[in-house]
């Protein structure tokens, strides 16, 4: 007879996987070349931004902010339709229900270059930003960034087809990737999944030149060009992008390697203290979402219009 997980065994699941990958990410970011080159960007990001744990930018910040207003970044990713419908859309609003239900607002914002969005965290515009558990130790390692305790407080969900590997004519195995030249948002997961598909056919990272992106969607324009072989790209740019060039096709994807890429949210230890009913009411609310999207198809067409 099956057993039913109770909620909170599901929780110290989520936890004890999030674990494994974060120690998992902590040996790949100090013993290789591809947790090197991240943790290198990453510290530079740091650098570059000139802001100090307390959140406090050196340099000029955005006008006064309303501190009822939980500030959220997002990356162009169909699995954050639930936030968006419990929020009655992407902007601050007293329609939205985390407002009706919690008394507080949740503004959200699109930023698909992960490097931006740390710089923009860092220098107090975001309270929290999206991430995944494979990538986050990696983002997060470095002195700098690691000053603001960074901490993942939700699971929003696994990668399941989402995350692509699209090539060109020619290549129908992941063997055929040897020394082609693959499209790659760096640093990000997709690094995760054309690694785990590099290492499941024998090869390893260097076996392959990566053509660096500063986001999954340029990865996809870059496809479209002569200048690279393969791409690893979010859906629906595995579509499009297949869908534009003759002869292409979708490689795998996180369908076969479905417990590779988990989504996550984090803020700093300093914004789950003073936002603690903030943070408690979002996760609340989103989960909501997640099962009444779950529960009603109307409901889910209904999201689908706040995904653009």
């Amino acid at each position: 007879m099956a057993t039913r997980l109770t909620g909170f065994s599901k929780l110290v699941i989520t936890l004890l996987i999030i674990t494994g990958i974060f120690f998992g990410g902590r040996y790949l970011l100090n013993s290789t070349k591809f947790g090197q080159d991240i943790k290198k960007q990453a510290e530079q990001a740091a650098t570059d931004n000139g802001t100090g744990p307390d959140g406090k930018s050196t340099s000029s910040t955005s006008g006064p902010r309303d501190p009822n207003t939980l500030r959220v970044q997002l990356v162009t990713w169909g699995g954050y339709a639930p936030g968006l419908y419990f929020n009655e859309g992407a902007n601050a609003n007293e329609n939205s229900r985390f407002f009706k239900e919690y008394g507080f607002k949740v503004e959200f914002k699109v930023e698909n270059d992960l490097l931006n969005a740390m710089n923009a965290w860092m220098a107090g515009e975001y309270d929290v930003l999206v991430q995944t558990a494979d990538a986050f130790p990696l983002y997060t390692a470095p002195e700098d960034i690691n000053a603001f305790q960074p901490k993942a407080f939700m699971q929003v969900d696994w990668s399941r087809g989402g995350d692509a590997v699209i090539v060109k004519r020619g290549i129908n195995t992941a063997n055929d990737l040897k020394g082609k030249r693959i499209a790659v948002a760096v640093p990000s997961p997709a690094q995760t999944l054309l690694h785990n598909t590099l290492e499941a056919a024998g090869l390893k990272y260097s076996d392959v030149t990566v053509v660096p992106t500063s986001d999954n969607l340029k990865a996809a324009e870059i496809f479209r060009s002569n200048d690279v072989d393969a791409a690893v790209v979010w859906s629906p740019d595995d579509q499009l992008a297949t869908a534009d060039v003759a002869g292409s096709k979708i490689l795998v994807t996180t369908k076969e390697q479905s417990h590779i890429i988990a989504d996550i949210m984090f803020a700093s230890q300093k914004t789950i203290d003073e936002k603690k009913n903030m943070i408690h009411g979002f996760y609340e609310g989103w989960m909501k979402g997640v099962a009444e999207l779950n529960s009603s198809s109307a409901n889910h067409a209904k999201s689908a219009k706040y995904l653009g």
